[in-house]
């Protein structure tokens, strides 16, 4: 990956204005930018097709509201999700297994920035 310079360093301009502003709200907000970037990174790392990668978007969203919202069991809200959208069951489960993951880097990569 080449880095270009002068872009990188008025980021980290940006970066550090809104970091002195507000260093907790700052933190919470760069962990959800992360944390959206290595879900996007993990779909696109699984799924070989544009239209592949929008229907398992969908399964993992109809997913996470029929868990959270509509108190689904885990194991019913995958089998719908997965037959809805017609995603392979096998690469919706790792995918929402790695979200689950990557939640627990807040309390070990962003433990000191808390």
């Amino acid at each position: 990956m080449k880095i270009e310079l002068p872009q990188f360093q008025k980021i980290m301009e940006i970066i550090l204005e809104l970091y002195e502003h507000d260093p907790k709200y700052f933190t919470d907000c760069f962990f959800d930018m992360y944390f959206q970037m290595k879900k996007k990174a993990k779909v696109d790392e699984v799924c070989n097709s544009e239209d592949e990668i929008k229907n398992m978007w969908q399964a993992v969203n109809l997913f996470k509201y029929l868990v959270k919202d509509q108190k689904e069991p885990i194991e019913k809200a995958y089998h719908i999700a997965y037959k809805k959208h017609n995603v392979d069951a096998q690469k919706l489960k790792d995918i929402i297994n790695s979200f689950n993951a990557l939640k627990g880097s807040k309390k070990t990569r962003f433990k000191i920035l808390l």
